[in-house]
């Protein structure tokens, strides 16, 4: 993981002459998330150079419990067992969708971030943790990666954006650059408030 980072560091460095005056976040920070990425100019190279394939199986067996293997290193496991246990206790996805949300917007210290996040939230955390470090959480977390290696087709690196059940660049592209007009776009049934939001303000401009 250290000299993958040291990679994308080392091609955003070739660029970073023409994105200083518009980034004043440390090169490290630059691609921590697709608005940052965006802010100080090197989108398109944050996208291309975090496109990498796991250097690691994703999992293997160690005993009776399986170990994982994340992309960006230990603390994105422990909040992939936090976030997939979030989803398990709290059930319903308009409690753990923003609860997971607000994790993912926030320092990448998943422990402390969840902790902020359930208070914001009024989200008892303590069954969420107790399931991360247990062996719910571990079962859990496997499950979610059979459910990564059955795709079809099989997914080349992350993000890896699929929308039911299908991926194309152009998918993708659509989903990173606007995914409310592409879900609105998309959804067959009943139009939902935001899509009725979007078109009203549609409707509003042209009138303009």
């Amino acid at each position: 993981m250290y000299f993958r980072m040291l990679r994308v560091c080392f091609l955003l460095l070739l660029g970073s002459s023409l994105c200083t005056a518009m980034c004043d976040l440390p090169l490290s920070l630059w691609c921590s998330s697709g608005e940052t990425a965006k802010s100080c100019g090197v989108h398109e190279q944050c996208r291309q150079a975090m496109r990498k394939a796991p250097d690691a199986p994703p999992e293997t067996k160690d005993g009776d419990k399986w170990k994982f293997e994340c992309q960006h290193g230990d603390q994105e496991c422990i909040g992939n067992l936090i976030e997939t246990c979030a989803i398990n206790i709290l059930k319903d996805i308009k409690v753990y969708f923003p609860f997971i949300n607000c994790i993912e917007g926030k320092s990448g210290m998943p422990e402390k971030d969840a902790e902020e996040c359930a208070s914001q939230q009024q989200i008892d955390l303590n069954p969420i943790i107790t399931c991360a470090n247990g062996p719910m959480g571990n079962a859990l977390e496997h499950q979610m990666a059979l459910q990564t290696d059955a795709l079809n087709p099989p997914h080349k690196y992350v993000p890896w954006v699929t929308l039911n059940g299908v991926h194309t660049e152009k998918l993708e592209r659509k989903a990173e650059e606007d995914l409310l007009n592409l879900i609105c776009d998309t959804y067959k049934g009943p139009t939902p408030q935001k899509c009725l939001q979007r078109f009203s303000k549609s409707k509003r401009c042209y009138q303009d």
